[in-house]
């Protein structure tokens, strides 16, 4: 989006060993995310550009398992609302 990447960084802690319901949402160049029902945080990308392209999958976060970091967010498959 924009011609730069968005940043979307919730203010949840997700390194916790449980389940997590993550909503992600853009029109436009406006993005927002939520985790469990918190505060939305929003964010708008910088530029004219406002459709993602993209071919294949999109990945938003991934838990390795030889990592203990709140940095990675492990999500399970990713389901239209």
């Amino acid at each position: 989006m924009g011609t730069r990447p968005a940043v979307l960084k919730s203010r949840s802690r997700v390194n916790d060993g449980s389940q997590h319901r993550v909503v992600v949402d853009r029109l436009g160049r406006a993005g927002s995310i939520s985790v469990d029902r918190d505060e939305t945080v929003h964010v708008t990308s910088q530029g004219p550009l406002q459709m993602l392209n993209v071919n294949g999958d999109i990945y938003f976060g991934h838990l390795v398992q030889s990592l203990r970091c709140s940095t990675y967010l492990c999500i399970l498959p990713v389901q239209d609302a």
